[in-house]
């Protein structure tokens, strides 16, 4: 196994979306390209075996239809076993495109056009897109905001749920604010849930990114057989692995009657053959790629340690405690510049791309989220230009 995070790599001619320029998703002109910490890609090599069993696919020459090995169902189960306790059965799994394709699958099957499916912002801006889009209505329970992050109030979550409401959203580890949720905490909204008649659809894509080594992914799921029977869980190795451009993930569904209702609409828009190599590194990522991702999280904690220390507690700029992810959520509100120009400002005057706040809700102008899942100088690279544009703007203070 090697591990080359510190590598530089010449991304200049990839179409990568992260890294492209000039790029439609640049939310403002720049007059040369900014440094891209935005969308949740990482900078990193896939694992090497990884790579090489796509070498190996491709170099057989015909690359035709395929299905889901057997094999491959041992990976997946095997994975979900190893790292995370939870035991799944074959019949279970539900192979998708990607899991944001997956949710508007999902809001097509288990509801109609005007009912309510219920989010807790600040969260993934796709969570909004595949309820709207569908002409559905998003419910809302935001998370409480404290010193440090975030914490659920159980009272206002039962209170957003309205008649209507006919499914919720849980992102399991929270993006962005990288909360992973106690298994207290799920089993408390999953009551309530069964309490409303609502279903559980969560999305834990992020499971294996668990950055604090105190703490432990729990699966929704496999909190207890109720639970099962009444949700949806959706995972990939994209994001463990850096894999997204392969799309496929995979679903667990314990429910054969839900589970036949979604294969139902995947059948009507004919998505019911995988991509082939999406499938084989899917396998040997999960098959050979525990020890790189023990490297990877190792590399993320010292990145994430780097911000930490250059964000004080005197800085411009508030990074909120995080247990998972390798994104970070940033306060700007007392950096002095208005929420509704902080893209543009940060691109302009720093020359840094980073997620809106606003994408994870109206309510987070202001705030910014940072994907530091890159080699170590780049990031140092991103503290020293932010660091710049402060001192031109006169605030000195916090930032190393």
């Amino acid at each position: 196994m090697t591990c080359r995070f510190d590598e530089v790599i010449d991304f200049s001619h990839s179409h990568l979306l992260k890294w492209e320029y000039p790029s439609p998703y640049l939310p403002h002109p720049t007059s040369r390209p900014p440094l891209p910490l935005w969308i949740a890609d990482m900078d990193f090599r896939c694992p090497d075996e990884v790579q090489q069993a796509l070498h190996d696919a491709i170099n057989q020459g015909v690359l035709g239809y395929t299905r889901a090995s057997e094999t491959l169902f041992d990976a997946i189960i095997q994975w979900q076993w190893h790292h995370h306790g939870w035991r799944i059965h074959e019949d279970w799994i539900v192979q998708s495109p990607g899991v944001v394709n997956s949710l508007s699958m999902i809001v097509q099957t288990f509801t109609q056009p005007g009912e309510g499916v219920l989010i807790q912002p600040p969260v993934y801006g796709p969570f909004y897109h595949s309820v709207t889009m569908n002409d559905r209505q998003v419910v809302t329970a935001p998370l409480t905001e404290t010193a440090s992050g975030y914490t659920l109030d159980l009272d206002a979550f039962e209170q957003a749920i309205t008649p209507t409401t006919r499914l919720f959203f849980l992102c399991n580890p929270h993006n962005p604010t990288g909360h992973v949720w106690s298994r207290d905490e799920l089993l408390a909204m999953g009551n309530i849930c069964r309490r409303h008649g609502v279903m559980v659809v969560s999305d834990e894509i992020h499971q294996d990114l668990i950055i604090n080594p105190a703490k432990r992914h729990q699966p929704f799921a496999g909190i207890n057989d109720e639970f099962a029977d009444h949700s949806i869980t959706c995972t990939s190795p994209s994001k463990t692995f850096n894999l997204a451009g392969l799309h496929t993930s995979n679903l667990f569904i314990p429910n054969k009657t839900i589970r036949d209702a979604l294969k139902r609409t995947y059948a009507r828009c004919s998505l019911y053959i995988p991509n082939m190599l999406g499938l084989t590194a899917c396998e040997a990522a999960y098959r050979h790629g525990g020890p790189w991702l023990s490297a990877l999280l190792d590399y993320l904690r010292d990145n994430r340690a780097l911000l930490q220390a250059n964000l004080g507690p005197d800085s411009p700029v508030r990074l909120f405690d995080a247990d998972a992810l390798y994104l970070g959520w940033l306060d700007f509100r007392e950096s002095g510049i208005a929420p509704a120009d902080l893209p543009a400002t940060l691109l302009n005057q720093a020359g840094l791309w980073l997620d809106d706040g606003a994408k994870f809700g109206a309510a987070y102008a202001g705030f910014a989220r940072i994907n530091f899942a890159c080699r170590r100088t780049l990031l140092h690279s991103a503290l020293a230009k932010l660091a710049d544009m402060f001192t031109a703007r006169g605030k000195t203070g916090g930032l190393v």
